[in-house]
């Protein structure tokens, strides 16, 4: 197994995206390879959500009756390409160098579960009620389609100057701004849009359609409890299993 692609030397403080093919006898999938670069050093992270099936039945280091969540089987395909040391300098491979040709290295994954939540700046753009504290809709962020609860509304925001206007809003409709903390239903992984723009932006999903849209602000833990999940998020969450 290897992934190959299109050799790419990237800049400083720049975040780019490049097609790979992950390639086996019994696979063949596109996928995407986001190369956030760091200060010192580049973090490649491999979105193979076409062939996570596969890629944990042909990598030899995750035991095959073991129940893993598609983070880890990612985790697991990156340290086992690493672990092979092929040589990056050969024709067709996935290539990415820092300014001075350091050593590409990987920084950990961000991986959200029930005992995390993210803050997010949320604007509403259609919704036909009130949204409060409790509501689990579906949210699409970057190739994740997992439903999250609003665990907390934090603040009510201008929408054009992001000055507070309330705190701890009862609910809110549509053309309101604020800032919500939200929990995942399942895990996911999500980075900071200041940090990594493909990855902290997302829409809010609900009733066959978009109903609101955000970008990360941070990521911190906290500890979800039940709230009323949508039609839309109970399909996601049946369509995941």
């Amino acid at each position: 197994m290897k992934v190959v692609g299109s050799t790419c030397t990237l800049k400083s403080k720049v975040s780019s995206e490049d097609m790979a093919r992950c390639l086996s006898e019994q696979s063949l999938a596109i996928s995407k390879c986001k190369l956030p670069l760091l200060d010192e050093h580049m973090s490649v992270f491999l979105d193979m959500n076409g062939c996570y099936s596969k890629l944990k039945e042909l990598v030899p280091t995750l035991p095959p009756n073991k129940k893993a969540s598609k983070v880890e089987i990612l985790q697991h395909v990156i340290d086992y390409i690493w672990d092979l040391q092929v040589e990056l300098d050969s024709p067709g491979l996935a290539r990415a160098q820092g300014a001075n040709n350091s050593p590409l290295t990987r920084s950990p994954l961000t991986t959200l579960n029930a005992e995390l939540g993210i803050t997010v700046e949320v604007i509403i753009l259609n919704h036909p009620g009130q949204i409060s504290a409790g509501y689990s809709p579906v949210i699409d962020c970057h190739t994740a389609h997992i439903a999250c609860k609003f665990a907390e509304l934090k603040e009510k925001i201008d929408r054009r100057s992001g000055k507070k206007l309330e705190d701890n809003p009862k609910f809110l409709k549509s053309g309101d701004a604020a800032i919500v903390e939200m929990v995942p239903g399942k895990p996911m992984c999500v980075e900071s849009f200041s940090q990594y723009p493909p990855l902290g932006r997302f829409a809010v999903r609900d009733m066959r359609q978009t109903v609101a849209v955000g970008v990360i602000k941070s990521v911190e833990k906290k500890i979800g409890g039940a709230g009323k999940v949508t039609k839309s998020a109970q399909k996601a969450q049946k369509v995941g299993k």
